[in-house]
Protein backbone atom coordinates (compact mmCIF):
# COMPACT_ATOMS: atom_id res chain seq x y z
CA UNK A 1 0.00 0.00 0.00
CA UNK A 2 1.28 3.56 -0.76
CA UNK A 3 2.30 6.28 1.97
CA UNK A 4 -0.75 8.43 2.92
CA UNK A 5 0.54 12.04 2.58
CA UNK A 6 0.93 14.26 5.69
CA UNK A 7 -0.91 17.45 5.89
CA UNK A 8 -0.12 20.33 8.65
CA UNK A 9 -2.46 22.71 9.70
CA UNK A 10 -1.55 26.44 9.74
CA UNK A 11 -0.85 26.63 13.38
CA UNK A 12 1.29 23.52 13.00
CA UNK A 13 3.11 25.49 10.05
CA UNK A 14 3.18 28.54 12.63
CA UNK A 15 4.71 27.14 15.67
CA UNK A 16 7.54 25.31 13.65
CA UNK A 17 8.53 28.15 11.66
CA UNK A 18 9.03 29.92 14.92
CA UNK A 19 10.98 27.46 16.36
CA UNK A 20 13.38 27.33 13.16
CA UNK A 21 13.41 30.88 13.26
CA UNK A 22 14.46 30.87 16.80
CA UNK A 23 17.39 28.85 15.68
CA UNK A 24 17.61 26.97 19.08
CA UNK A 25 17.59 23.93 17.15
CA UNK A 26 18.90 22.69 14.05
CA UNK A 27 17.27 22.24 11.03
CA UNK A 28 17.45 18.66 11.38
CA UNK A 29 16.51 17.81 14.86
CA UNK A 30 13.47 19.91 14.10
CA UNK A 31 12.51 17.88 11.10
CA UNK A 32 13.42 14.59 13.24
CA UNK A 33 11.02 16.12 15.74
CA UNK A 34 7.76 16.98 13.27
CA UNK A 35 8.78 14.35 10.89
CA UNK A 36 9.10 17.00 8.16
CA UNK A 37 11.84 17.07 5.69
CA UNK A 38 14.48 20.16 6.33
CA UNK A 39 13.64 21.72 2.90
CA UNK A 40 10.29 22.38 3.71
CA UNK A 41 11.29 23.43 7.06
CA UNK A 42 13.00 26.18 5.41
CA UNK A 43 10.18 26.97 2.45
CA UNK A 44 8.16 27.94 5.73
CA UNK A 45 10.83 29.60 7.37
CA UNK A 46 10.89 32.35 4.48
CA UNK A 47 7.35 32.40 3.86
CA UNK A 48 6.93 33.70 7.85
CA UNK A 49 9.83 36.31 7.15
CA UNK A 50 8.50 38.01 3.83
CA UNK A 51 4.79 37.96 5.76
CA UNK A 52 6.00 39.72 8.85
CA UNK A 53 6.79 42.75 7.21
CA UNK A 54 2.51 43.30 6.25
CA UNK A 55 1.99 42.86 9.35
CA UNK A 56 3.84 46.51 10.35
CA UNK A 57 2.30 48.32 7.73
CA UNK A 58 -0.17 50.77 8.02
CA UNK A 59 -3.72 49.18 7.64
CA UNK A 60 -4.61 52.12 5.24
CA UNK A 61 -1.71 52.03 3.06
CA UNK A 62 -3.07 48.72 0.81
CA UNK A 63 -6.66 50.56 1.29
CA UNK A 64 -5.27 53.46 -0.13
CA UNK A 65 -3.38 51.64 -3.03
CA UNK A 66 -6.11 49.99 -4.43
CA UNK A 67 -8.65 53.15 -3.72
CA UNK A 68 -5.89 54.59 -6.58
CA UNK A 69 -5.89 51.82 -9.01
CA UNK A 70 -9.81 51.91 -8.70
CA UNK A 71 -10.03 55.44 -9.44
CA UNK A 72 -7.31 55.19 -12.49
CA UNK A 73 -9.62 52.75 -14.28
CA UNK A 74 -12.42 55.23 -13.95
CA UNK A 75 -11.13 57.65 -15.61
CA UNK A 76 -9.61 55.41 -17.96
CA UNK A 77 -13.70 54.49 -18.78
CA UNK A 78 -14.80 58.35 -18.66
CA UNK A 79 -12.35 59.25 -21.26
CA UNK A 80 -13.25 56.34 -23.30
CA UNK A 81 -16.51 57.40 -22.92
CA UNK A 82 -16.14 60.83 -23.58
CA UNK A 83 -14.17 60.64 -27.06
CA UNK A 84 -17.04 58.04 -27.95
CA UNK A 85 -19.87 60.63 -26.90
CA UNK A 86 -17.55 63.23 -29.40
CA UNK A 87 -18.26 60.64 -32.20
CA UNK A 88 -21.59 59.99 -32.05
CA UNK A 89 -22.24 63.68 -31.92
CA UNK A 90 -20.38 63.74 -35.10
CA UNK A 91 -22.22 61.69 -37.00
CA UNK A 92 -25.38 62.60 -35.84
CA UNK A 93 -24.51 66.54 -36.93
CA UNK A 94 -25.18 65.45 -40.07
CA UNK A 95 -28.42 64.31 -39.77
CA UNK A 96 -31.87 66.94 -40.17
CA UNK A 97 -33.44 68.15 -37.12
CA UNK A 98 -36.75 66.20 -37.79
CA UNK A 99 -34.88 63.04 -37.19
CA UNK A 100 -32.96 64.00 -34.13
CA UNK A 101 -36.30 65.04 -32.81
CA UNK A 102 -37.69 61.90 -33.67
CA UNK A 103 -34.85 60.21 -31.18
CA UNK A 104 -35.99 61.94 -27.95
CA UNK A 105 -37.95 59.20 -25.88
CA UNK A 106 -40.42 61.33 -23.77
CA UNK A 107 -40.79 58.17 -21.61
CA UNK A 108 -37.14 57.48 -20.90
CA UNK A 109 -36.17 58.68 -17.35
CA UNK A 110 -33.26 60.98 -18.77
CA UNK A 111 -34.78 64.57 -18.90
CA UNK A 112 -35.55 65.99 -22.01
CA UNK A 113 -32.31 68.59 -21.28
CA UNK A 114 -29.86 65.89 -21.25
CA UNK A 115 -31.25 63.77 -24.41
CA UNK A 116 -31.40 66.81 -26.51
CA UNK A 117 -27.72 67.62 -24.98
CA UNK A 118 -26.70 64.32 -25.85
CA UNK A 119 -28.25 64.07 -29.81
CA UNK A 120 -26.73 68.06 -29.72
CA UNK A 121 -30.03 69.07 -30.64
CA UNK A 122 -31.19 72.73 -28.87
CA UNK A 123 -34.16 72.28 -26.86
CA UNK A 124 -35.87 75.10 -28.59
CA UNK A 125 -35.88 73.04 -31.99
CA UNK A 126 -37.42 70.27 -29.72
CA UNK A 127 -40.07 71.83 -28.74
CA UNK A 128 -40.63 74.08 -31.43
CA UNK A 129 -43.92 73.90 -33.99
CA UNK A 130 -43.62 75.01 -37.17
CA UNK A 131 -46.44 77.43 -38.31
CA UNK A 132 -48.49 76.46 -41.63
CA UNK A 133 -49.36 79.07 -44.17
CA UNK A 134 -51.49 81.50 -43.70
CA UNK A 135 -55.21 81.53 -45.56
CA UNK A 136 -54.63 84.04 -47.58
CA UNK A 137 -51.28 82.22 -48.95
CA UNK A 138 -53.04 79.04 -49.28
CA UNK A 139 -56.20 80.83 -51.67
CA UNK A 140 -53.04 82.44 -53.37
CA UNK A 141 -51.49 78.89 -54.22
CA UNK A 142 -54.46 77.72 -55.44
CA UNK A 143 -55.27 80.38 -57.75
CA UNK A 144 -51.38 79.75 -59.01
CA UNK A 145 -52.06 76.01 -59.81
CA UNK A 146 -55.18 76.49 -61.68
CA UNK A 147 -53.72 78.95 -63.96
CA UNK A 148 -50.46 77.23 -64.23
CA UNK A 149 -52.75 74.95 -66.18
CA UNK A 150 -54.08 77.55 -68.23
CA UNK A 151 -50.86 79.53 -69.06
CA UNK A 152 -47.81 77.28 -68.22
CA UNK A 153 -45.51 79.80 -69.81
CA UNK A 154 -46.69 82.41 -67.08
CA UNK A 155 -43.37 83.65 -64.80
CA UNK A 156 -43.09 85.56 -61.88
CA UNK A 157 -43.92 88.78 -62.98
CA UNK A 158 -46.99 87.73 -65.47
CA UNK A 159 -48.24 86.00 -62.41
CA UNK A 160 -47.78 89.05 -60.19
CA UNK A 161 -49.36 91.65 -62.72
CA UNK A 162 -52.27 88.59 -62.91
CA UNK A 163 -53.09 88.81 -59.53
CA UNK A 164 -52.97 92.78 -58.64
CA UNK A 165 -55.35 92.35 -61.88
CA UNK A 166 -57.68 90.79 -59.51
CA UNK A 167 -57.02 92.58 -56.74
CA UNK A 168 -54.79 90.73 -54.08
CA UNK A 169 -51.63 93.15 -52.95
CA UNK A 170 -48.76 90.45 -53.34
CA UNK A 171 -45.12 91.42 -54.82
CA UNK A 172 -42.63 89.44 -57.15
CA UNK A 173 -40.87 87.94 -53.59
CA UNK A 174 -44.02 86.36 -52.62
CA UNK A 175 -45.17 84.95 -55.86
CA UNK A 176 -41.67 83.79 -56.37
CA UNK A 177 -41.52 81.72 -52.95
CA UNK A 178 -45.23 80.26 -53.38
CA UNK A 179 -44.30 79.14 -56.98
CA UNK A 180 -41.53 77.53 -55.25
CA UNK A 181 -43.25 75.61 -53.00
CA UNK A 182 -45.74 74.51 -55.71
CA UNK A 183 -42.63 72.88 -57.86
CA UNK A 184 -44.00 74.88 -60.55
CA UNK A 185 -41.94 76.80 -63.13
CA UNK A 186 -42.48 78.20 -66.50
CA UNK A 187 -42.68 76.12 -69.60
CA UNK A 188 -39.98 77.83 -72.32
CA UNK A 189 -36.54 76.64 -73.33
CA UNK A 190 -34.14 76.56 -71.11
CA UNK A 191 -30.53 77.71 -71.12
CA UNK A 192 -28.40 75.35 -73.98
CA UNK A 193 -30.73 73.43 -74.89
CA UNK A 194 -29.38 73.43 -78.33
CA UNK A 195 -26.15 71.37 -76.79
CA UNK A 196 -26.13 67.88 -76.97
CA UNK A 197 -26.48 65.92 -73.68
CA UNK A 198 -23.40 63.32 -72.55
CA UNK A 199 -23.68 59.40 -70.98
CA UNK A 200 -25.56 56.29 -71.47
CA UNK A 201 -28.76 58.03 -70.80
CA UNK A 202 -28.99 60.49 -73.49
CA UNK A 203 -29.11 58.69 -76.58
CA UNK A 204 -29.14 60.43 -80.02
CA UNK A 205 -31.46 59.66 -82.63
CA UNK A 206 -30.27 60.36 -85.93
CA UNK A 207 -31.89 62.41 -88.49
CA UNK A 208 -33.22 59.67 -90.96
CA UNK A 209 -34.72 62.00 -93.86
CA UNK A 210 -31.86 63.52 -94.77
CA UNK A 211 -30.78 63.20 -98.23
CA UNK A 212 -34.69 61.83 -98.57
CA UNK A 213 -36.98 63.06 -101.03
CA UNK A 214 -40.59 63.48 -100.65
CA UNK A 215 -42.57 63.74 -103.95
CA UNK A 216 -45.56 62.14 -103.24
CA UNK A 217 -48.25 62.04 -100.81
CA UNK A 218 -48.26 59.38 -97.88
CA UNK A 219 -44.70 59.09 -98.34
CA UNK A 220 -43.86 60.28 -94.64
CA UNK A 221 -46.18 60.61 -91.77
CA UNK A 222 -45.21 62.31 -87.68
CA UNK A 223 -46.50 62.66 -84.20
CA UNK A 224 -45.99 63.71 -81.15
CA UNK A 225 -47.18 64.00 -77.58
CA UNK A 226 -49.02 66.83 -77.01
CA UNK A 227 -51.21 67.89 -73.65
CA UNK A 228 -55.01 68.45 -73.99
CA UNK A 229 -57.75 69.01 -71.41
CA UNK A 230 -60.17 65.78 -71.39
CA UNK A 231 -63.98 66.53 -72.30
CA UNK A 232 -65.06 66.28 -68.82
CA UNK A 233 -66.07 69.01 -65.60
CA UNK A 234 -63.75 69.76 -64.40
CA UNK A 235 -61.19 69.92 -66.76
CA UNK A 236 -58.57 66.95 -66.25
CA UNK A 237 -55.17 67.50 -67.71
CA UNK A 238 -52.82 64.67 -69.47
CA UNK A 239 -50.82 63.78 -72.03
CA UNK A 240 -52.14 62.33 -74.78
CA UNK A 241 -51.39 61.52 -78.24
CA UNK A 242 -51.91 64.33 -81.16
CA UNK A 243 -53.18 62.54 -84.85
CA UNK A 244 -52.33 65.81 -86.84
CA UNK A 245 -48.98 65.66 -88.83
CA UNK A 246 -46.42 67.80 -87.10
CA UNK A 247 -44.05 67.66 -89.72
CA UNK A 248 -41.52 65.09 -91.44
CA UNK A 249 -39.89 62.58 -88.90
CA UNK A 250 -39.32 58.94 -90.46
CA UNK A 251 -40.91 57.28 -93.28
CA UNK A 252 -43.35 54.94 -92.93
CA UNK A 253 -43.05 51.56 -94.70
CA UNK A 254 -44.02 47.83 -94.53
CA UNK A 255 -40.20 46.84 -93.44
CA UNK A 256 -39.70 50.15 -90.96
CA UNK A 257 -42.27 49.91 -88.58
CA UNK A 258 -43.55 53.50 -86.92
CA UNK A 259 -41.41 56.72 -85.46
CA UNK A 260 -38.44 55.42 -83.69
CA UNK A 261 -38.16 59.02 -82.12
CA UNK A 262 -41.18 57.84 -80.21
CA UNK A 263 -41.33 53.87 -78.91
CA UNK A 264 -42.88 51.20 -81.31
CA UNK A 265 -44.52 49.78 -78.82
CA UNK A 266 -45.79 52.56 -77.57
CA UNK A 267 -47.60 54.07 -80.80
CA UNK A 268 -47.96 50.77 -81.76
CA UNK A 269 -50.88 50.55 -79.00
CA UNK A 270 -51.88 53.63 -79.94
CA UNK A 271 -52.60 53.51 -83.32
CA UNK A 272 -52.24 50.17 -84.50
CA UNK A 273 -51.58 50.11 -88.30
CA UNK A 274 -53.59 52.63 -88.85
CA UNK A 275 -50.52 54.78 -90.03
CA UNK A 276 -49.78 52.04 -92.48
CA UNK A 277 -53.50 51.31 -94.15
CA UNK A 278 -52.18 54.24 -96.98
CA UNK A 279 -48.83 52.27 -98.54
CA UNK A 280 -46.34 54.38 -100.28
CA UNK A 281 -45.32 52.95 -104.14
CA UNK A 282 -42.16 51.93 -102.87
CA UNK A 283 -43.27 49.74 -99.97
Amino acid sequence: MGRTRRTFSAHQKTQIALEALRERQSLSEIAQKHSVHPSQITAWKKQATDGLQTLFEHPLTNQTQQQDEKIALLYQQIGQLQFELDWLKKKLLSHETAYLRTLIDPDSPLPFARQCELLGLPRSSFYYQPIGESTQNLQLMRLLDEQHLRTPFFGVGQYTDWLREKGHVVNPKRIRRLLRLLDLQAVCPGPHTSKPGTGVAHKVYPYLLRHVTVSYVGQVYGTDITARAAPVHPPKWGLSLSDRLCGLVQPVCAGLGIVQQLRYEFLSDSFGTGLCLEKAPDC
